[in-house]
């Protein structure tokens, strides 16, 4: 698959996945969505791999869903604009449901260098990714009352494990923008560092995580997270979307979310 929205590179062991759109701010859009899925599923697979890098390129990690791309105005609008938005819709889903899962899969380590702005699904998505280094100039909001949207990108089920309960609700209830240092104070992200050092930060961990990796059976990632239940990720039975979570698995996946 040709790339048109992101770019993937690998290199020593290091595949790292940068978000092209920055004139957008790295917003997600339908096409970067299905490139995102289709890169993420070639690096879980790729056996060379021993890290994932994620970051975007410009002065923006990712401002969130690209509500642009959902068509034109309620009024007046043409049966193309509607299917336009109908098929974005059903992208948003498919995303929203497949990468979180596919991360949480993903038996090599995953880290975030967070450049800037990272906003709704832009920070959500970091949270299913291992280890989150921030830049001075990043800035972090979860605005999903604003604009009307419901948790996302395994959000739910991440978030009050990475920030706790109090801390996450007060992140959703009011959506404001909280800066670098505040976001590594509630542990939202591990470090932060200055923006002209992040990728040098990055990588020298990444480069240690793969050294590591290499030399480890079984790997430190499988120690480590283990956030499986019946060989699946136990963020799979914490998404409403599938249907076994209503049955057994739903109690097994509560207790978990309780933990």
């Amino acid at each position: 698959m040709e790339y048109q929205t992101i770019v993937l590179e690998k290199k020593d062991n290091i595949s790292t996945l940068t978000l092209n759109r920055p004139e957008k701010l790295n917003a997600l859009s339908p096409q970067m969505m299905a490139e995102l899925v289709h890169a993420l599923r070639d690096v879980s697979r790729d056996d060379e791999t021993m890290v994932l890098v994620i970051t975007g390129a410009g002065r923006g990690f990712c401002s969130g869903a690209d509500l642009t791309a959902r068509g034109g105005s309620q009024a007046a609008r043409s049966d193309e604009e509607e299917k336009a938005e109908e098929s974005a819709d059903l992208t948003l889903k498919g995303f929203a449901r497949e990468a979180p899962l596919i991360l949480a899969g993903m038996k090599k380590p995953v880290i975030a260098a967070i450049n800037g702005v990272a906003v709704g699904g832009g920070c959500t998505f970091t949270l299913t990714c291992d280890i989150r280094i921030a830049s001075e100039t990043a800035r972090f909001s979860i605005p999903l009352t604003r604009v009307g949207f419901t948790f996302e990108l395994g959000s739910s089920y991440y978030l009050s494990r990475v920030v706790g309960i109090g801390k996450a609700c007060e992140l959703v209830f009011t959506g404001r923008m909280i800066d670098a240092a505040e976001a590594k104070e509630i542990g939202l992200v591990n470090q932060v560092v200055p923006a002209d050092e992040l990728m040098d930060t990055t990588y020298q961990m990444a480069r240690d995580i793969a050294r590591a990796a290499l030399e480890a059976a079984p790997k430190p990632k499988e120690i480590e997270t283990g956030h499986y239940i019946n060989d699946k990720p136990a963020y799979e039975y914490a998404d409403p979307d599938y249907a076994d979570y209503y049955n057994g698995p739903r109690k097994q996946a509560l207790s978990v979310k309780a933990v």
